[in-house]
């Protein structure tokens, strides 16, 4: 499958970060086999930021009804991390040029951020354009949670407005893609996560994803087919997590370990 996800780094950047929050996360041991608290539940606010064109059919224009729904997914799908949504905020921006060239690292996107961005590092700002490119295109991408101190209002996810629940992208309209960057965006990684010494991406090579209950993954996993792709590690491919790439159907679950994480990310840089 075609990277439809845009939130990637190099493993330099990787290796940086990571470093960084294992050196300065909160303690946890002493909850870490707690299920209580690791259960304790966290609350974020979502602002959605439209950006349309027109409010033709193709235009961009996403009415109310759609984000409420968004939310419901998000809280649906979202209960193993222990995190509860709530839409604290919808606009609806008129503005071709965004629509059509905002995308990852263009002076469109930090424009529509630098005007639009509200809240703070546990504000999270979700804007909808189109991001074209052949089909399915880049779906979507979003900032990692130690990012926020060195760029605030770039902080964000941004998604291709017909993946809502309910859009025109077939296979990918049932609102899995802003899960999927929601679980970036809150510190997680693809369960594919990897390179060789060589550089090449390869999720067999450890530590992967950096956590302990979601098996070794080569790469992305292109359909729902039940797979093992590294035979040398314990257990089946992760096809069903949402940190796969898969479509919108396939995808259906977070695992405990990845919820510890989450809260630890959260806890660390979003004062969550």
């Amino acid at each position: 499958m075609p990277s439809i996800c845009g939130t990637v780094r190099s493993p330099a950047e990787l290796a940086a970060m990571e470093g960084d929050f294992v050196q300065k996360k909160f303690q946890v041991d002493n909850f870490r086999g707690s299920l209580t608290a690791v259960k304790d539940i966290r609350f974020g606010q979502v602002h959605f930021h439209n950006v349309y064109m027109n409010k033709a059919k193709a235009g961009g224009y996403v009415e109310d009804t759609v984000f409420q729904n968004q939310i419901h997914v998000m809280n649906d799908k979202s209960k193993a991390l222990n995190i509860h949504w709530t839409l604290a905020g919808i606009d609806h921006e008129q503005n071709s040029g965004w629509f059509y060239s905002a995308n990852k690292d263009t002076p469109q996107d930090a424009e529509m951020k630098k005007k639009l961005h509200v809240g703070d590092a546990s504000a999270l700002n979700v804007y909808t354009v189109r991001l074209s490119g052949p089909a399915p295109g880049l779906l979507g991408y979003t900032t990692f949670p130690w990012e926020y101190n060195n760029n605030p209002e770039g902080d964000g996810i941004v998604i291709n407005y017909a993946t809502l629940p309910g859009g025109t992208l077939r296979e990918f309209n049932l609102g899995h893609t802003l899960v999927h960057e929601t679980g970036h965006w809150l510190g997680l990684f693809h369960t594919f996560e990897g390179t060789d010494a060589e550089g090449n991406p390869n999720g067999c090579i450890p530590p992967g994803d950096h956590v302990e209950d979601t098996p070794y993954q080569r790469d992305a996993a292109e359909d729902c087919k039940p797979r093992n792709s590294c035979p040398e590690h314990p257990g089946m491919d992760p096809i069903h997590n949402f940190m796969n790439y898969a479509y919108d159907s396939c995808l259906e679950e977070f695992t405990f370990g990845q919820a510890e994480r989450v809260r630890e990310q959260i806890g660390r840089y979003r004062g969550l």
